[in-house]
């Protein structure tokens, strides 16, 4: 999948709600029949994240300003639209709290 839509394959893993990790793997499998890399998620998620779209609560990743009633290629001209904070920001998860719900979804 090209790198410019790995942001778009996770808001259709959220649509709508405040997600755990594995949660967001599975919807994003099931989308996609592949399983997201650490670094594909890092990088959409700081992508949303920089762009005030997205955020981490808890072990949750939420969406935040994104009007769910947009259709994918609004959605991607929203997030391509929105100015990114200059910030440098740590990753939203680490690398190991991925590889654990990777784990665990696919000891399902």
């Amino acid at each position: 999948m090209p790198n410019s839509l790995i942001p778009l394959w996770i808001l259709g893993a959220l649509r709508g709600r405040s997600s755990t990790l594995r949660e967001i793997i599975a919807r994003a499998d099931y989308l996609n029949h592949a399983i997201l890399t650490y670094e594909e998620f890092n990088n959409a998620a700081d992508m949303l994240r920089s762009r005030g779209l997205a955020r981490r609560s808890a072990m949750r990743f939420e969406l935040c300003g994104v009007d769910d009633s947009l259709s994918d290629e609004d959605l991607l001209r929203q997030i391509a639209n929105t100015p990114a904070s200059d910030s440098e920001a740590p990753p939203m998860f680490s690398r190991a709290e991925f590889q654990k719900a990777v784990s665990e979804y696919l000891e399902r």
